[in-house]
């Protein structure tokens, strides 16, 4: 396979994944609208990765609200107290 055509290969790639998270997304988002539970348990799922959360608290950090701050505080107190345990 030669550079053009792994090129192209990545690019179908990208592509696929770029529908499966646009699908995806419009899942969460429909049945999140309609299960509060669910919705939560999302949240708690995508944060529990070190590296959303990380980059999710600089945002927060940088645009958030008082509240949001206040939020992502509890969140990384959790976060840090379950690490701590390991």
């Amino acid at each position: 396979m030669n550079n053009k055509e792994l090129a192209e290969k990545l690019l179908e790639l990208r592509h696929m994944v770029h529908l499966m998270g646009v699908t995806q997304l419009k899942i969460v988002e429909y049945l999140g609208s309609k299960d509060e539970e669910f919705r939560a348990e999302i949240v708690a799922h995508f944060l529990a990765d070190e590296k959303i959360l990380k980059g999710f608290t600089e945002h927060v950090n940088e645009q958030g609200t008082d509240e949001e701050k206040t939020f992502v505080m509890g969140i990384n107190e959790i976060w840090n107290d379950t690490m701590g345990q390991k």
